[in-house]
């Protein structure tokens, strides 16, 4: 592989500590609900003050996995994302493929979801990429799949580059692939 061609793409640490900070605050305000407010109400129905407990445990639950997974980045300093000739190696979220040949690439677009920017790759046998993944997170790669009709969304908000100098990079890269000429449309 040609190292001089390759650019290797950190994550932005001060989201991600920003991140592991409300995670934690989260766990902390729900915890306090679960042990504190919700036995203290008088309630009549005893099944739904179970109900509640349960649901605000899971949400414990998965809070715990989130703040796990934050801390564990923080201290990462392996490249969150790097683009070669070749293609590029996409580890920027928790729903990570991997290395994708640019000859894999049926697309690339820019979406935005409420504030923020992604840059959505299309492939080709999107489920030969999810099957890479850990069945939890397959499910989760299909809802992308579903939802934005596209397997790989590479978020603006996780990554230490501006996002137009992102899509200009992979623009450049994915149209040299097989001689394409193309241009991202902007947001939706």
């Amino acid at each position: 592989m040609d190292r001089q061609n390759e650019i290797c793409i950190g994550r932005n640490q001060s989201t991600i500590l920003l991140c592991f900070i409300g995670c934690i605050a989260l766990f902390v305000s729900t915890f306090w609900l679960v042990l504190s407010v919700v036995p203290a109400r008088d309630v009549q129905s005893t099944s739904f003050l179970k109900w509640e407990q349960l649901w605000l445990g899971a949400f414990l639950i998965v809070l715990s996995f989130f703040a796990v997974w934050y801390l564990v980045k923080l201290f990462d300093r392996s490249p969150a994302l790097k683009i070669c000739p070749l293609g590029f190696d996409d580890r920027s979220t928790a729903i990570c493929f991997g290395f994708i040949p640019w000859s894999a690439v049926k697309g690339i677009r820019v979406r935005r979801v409420r504030l923020q920017r992604y840059l959505m790759v299309s492939v080709q046998h999107p489920e030969v990429y999810r099957n890479r993944l850990h069945p939890v997170l397959r499910v989760f790669a299909w809802l992308n799949q579903v939802v934005y009709s596209s397997t790989i969304a590479i978020p603006e908000w996780f990554l230490d580059i501006e996002f137009d100098e992102l899509k200009s990079e992979f623009e450049t890269r994915f149209g040299q692939e097989d001689g394409r000429r193309i241009k991202l449309p902007a947001s939706e």
